[in-house]
């Protein structure tokens, strides 16, 4: 089964740890946090490619923490093994240019007594969680990183998003749907489920797919057709919070597309339902 991704703030790194030795004891938390108990599966924990640059502690960097010979070498391997950057890889196209689209900000006024402006600083690794819909990786070296959920403000709607947080190990319970999620399917006989397509060019490829894409558990059925887009290269085009899934069939001559009502109840369940269907489906029109 394969596991949740994390994004790991950047910003929970403020304050900086008072000296080296310090800020080896908060990595050595941030790992404890990241290994997931029993039951909990973490696939990979994405981060900036720049990450070595990052001050843990004055005169401390993330790069000077991997070449400290008096750090574990167990603790080196294991952040090298599941630390990897960068947070959007070019090869989720359906997340980067949503990550391009959406600019967010942090919105917790007690960051400011770090010396985070919330006007001008970028959330790198909350944005990047934002936009996935998955949980952050919170080192702990104050009590605001500590929150189980922390807020960011997103610029285009000035709407507040809450971010699924992780800085402890009793975070994974309260954050149990993102890792072991039971998706609801339909119970509806394929037989039952609605197509609604508008009668217009291509409404027959259309059909054929829609048929196909109905046999699935957790698609309820086709609501609509969207509008046609040749020069549009991804198949999940966009992913709501109610469920619904635009997809794109990119091959075809005018960029036909449809929209999928799924059984989706949260952004999480819905983006996990996307990535099914983009495996089952996409070569099938």
């Amino acid at each position: 089964m394969k596991g949740t991704t994390l994004y790991f703030n950047e910003l929970s790194l403020c304050p900086l740890a008072e000296n080296a030795a310090g800020a080896k004891t908060r990595m050595t938390e941030l790992l404890r946090a990241a290994r997931p108990p029993t039951g909990f599966r973490v696939e990979i924990i994405r981060i900036s490619e720049m990450f070595e640059q990052w001050p843990v502690a004055s005169e401390y960097t993330l790069g000077d923490w991997l070449r400290d010979r008096t750090v574990s070498p167990t603790e080196k391997t294991f952040f090298r093994s599941r630390f990897r950057g960068p947070y959007i890889p070019d090869a989720r196209e359906d997340l980067v240019d949503r990550y391009a689209e959406e600019t967010y900000r942090l919105a917790e006024p007690e960051a400011q007594e770090f010396g985070i402006d919330l006007e001008t600083m970028i959330p790198d690794g909350l944005s990047s969680a934002a936009v996935a819909a998955s949980p952050a990786l919170s080192a702990n070296g104050a009590a605001l990183w500590r929150k189980p959920v922390l807020s960011v403000r997103r610029i285009s709607d000035d709407r507040i998003v809450q971010i699924a947080n992780i800085a402890v190990q009793e975070h994974y319970e309260l954050h149990e749907k993102f890792f072991d999620a039971e998706l609801l399917e339909t119970g509806t006989p394929t037989a039952d489920k609605k197509i609604s397509l508008p009668d217009h060019h291509g409404q027959e490829v259309l059909l054929r797919f829609s048929q196909k894409l109905i046999r699935s558990p957790y698609v309820v059925g086709v609501i609509n057709s969207i509008d046609m887009n040749s020069a549009e290269r991804r198949f999940v085009r966009r992913i709501r919070e109610d469920g619904l899934i635009e997809l794109r069939l990119t091959r075809t001559e005018r960029g036909l597309g449809l929209v999928v009502q799924t059984t989706g109840r949260t952004q999480a369940e819905t983006t996990k339902i996307a990535g099914i269907l983009e495996r089952n489906f996409e070569s099938e029109y």
